[in-house]
């Protein structure tokens, strides 16, 4: 089973993917207390997770 969308780990091992069992997503949560105490470093996370995402 590969968790991960690129396929990487079945491929390194030689393996195929038969079928997608279930899709799956990522979610980020924050917590609107943390949110605003910590506006920059949520930003920051969002920032560089979209930039991860845009370039892959």
């Amino acid at each position: 089973m590969d968790l991960i969308e690129t396929g990487s780990t079945l491929k390194a091992n030689g393996l195929t993917e038969l079928r997608v069992i279930m899709p799956s997503q990522a979610v980020l949560i924050v917590n609107r207390a943390a949110f605003h105490l910590k506006t920059n470093a949520v930003q920051s996370v969002l920032h560089h997770l979209r930039a991860v995402i845009r370039d892959s």
